[in-house]
């Protein structure tokens, strides 16, 4: 009889080890964030090469640099624009952006459907080697979530169109910023691919919209006969990419404002006071100067001011979204949010 007590206290202790070792290999998962850039016109840095001065083509350069697929961010120099996202996030709230397991995928960036497609299923060829080898280390998935700007955020949805039936792994948030809501990849967010997607957008920012999508059917016409085909397929979707994503429960919308102007004057990180960015600084302030209640002007989403700002917003939409206060019926589904 003492012989299985000891048997029985044995077991016990094993399996209540297993269990506390088994809790800290959870624990220990990191979530894995990927920023996506949007587009990059080679258009314009063509243009900038050529008809302006250097020191323009090197801010687009630090604005929007990054080579294409997906890598560490510390793969980036401390003077480029998604370098100091990603630091400004991860400085702020540590436990949610890790700067060890932050990644940034870089695509080509061209203002093109086909272009984003392409770009999506590299990035899930890429994501899922990456997801396999932390699961091979961590024994478990790990949480992702996406953050995308512009059409970066395309990119993310459209992985909807080009994952398989054996994905190994699922977005738990997918965080647009400004992204341009089209006809290619609205109806992509049903995706369970997808847990949650916050649309944080402003209703100022008119380079979200400005997307011509009515007009793509024309661009590929090379006789005169496929016009008449591409006017019907023109027909069918509005002019220009919108700002909201049709009511579901798991779709967050927030519309952002600036409250008093740009708070530049604490700047965490060195980038801000850059001679690049100086006139990009200078032309926000003169804008607060006229009107410091405001919503955000596209490239804003990116810089530190609205970044440092982005944890807390997330935590706002988490809350949001648990107490089912998202799912509004009326025509603006927004959630306004003054910074």
């Amino acid at each position: 009889m003492e012989l299985i007590k000891k048997f029985l206290l044995l077991g016990t202790i094993i399996f209540m080890e297993a269990t506390y070792l088994l809790a800290a290999t959870e624990q220990a998962i990191p979530t894995i964030t990927v920023w996506i850039h949007g587009t990059q016109t080679h258009e314009l840095r063509e243009f900038l090469i050529k008809h302006l001065n250097k020191r323009t083509y090197n801010l687009e350069k630090k604005l929007l640099g990054c080579k294409q697929g997906l890598h560490k961010i510390t793969s980036l120099t401390n003077d480029m624009n998604h370098y100091v996202v990603a630091k400004e996030l991860s400085d702020n709230c540590p436990q949610q952006f890790s700067w060890e397991h932050f990644y940034i995928f870089g695509w080509p960036g061209k203002l093109d459907h086909a272009n984003r497609q392409q770009a999506a299923h590299d990035l899930y060829q890429a994501l899922t080697t990456l997801v396999l080898r932390y699961q091979k280390e961590y024994n478990a998935m790990p949480p992702i979530n996406f953050i995308t700007h512009s059409h970066g955020g395309n990119v993310a949805l459209n992985m909807a169109s080009v994952s398989d039936k054996n994905c190994p792994f699922v977005i738990n948030k997918l965080i647009l910023l400004a992204c341009p809501v089209q006809h290619y990849t609205v109806n992509l967010v049903k995706s369970p691919l997808f847990k949650r997607i916050y649309s944080i957008h402003s209703h100022t920012d008119m380079i979200q919209i400005l997307d011509p999508q009515g007009l793509h059917p024309f661009f590929g016409i090379k006789y005169l006969t496929e016009f008449k085909h591409a006017f019907n397929a023109s027909r069918k979707y509005p002019l220009f990419s919108r700002r909201h994503f049709p009511i579901n429960p798991k779709i967050v919308h927030a519309h952002i404002r600036w409250a008093k102007g740009i708070p530049w004057q604490k700047p965490r990180i060195s980038l801000p006071n850059s001679p690049y960015f100086q006139p990009i600084k200078t032309a926000l302030q003169n804008i607060d100067k006229i009107k410091a209640n405001r919503g955000l002007m596209h490239i804003e989403f990116t810089l530190p001011p609205f970044i440092s700002h982005l944890p807390q917003i997330i935590g706002q939409l988490d809350d949001a979204i648990k107490k089912t206060m998202h799912c509004s019926n009326n025509s603006d589904p927004d959630i306004l949010i003054y910074l």
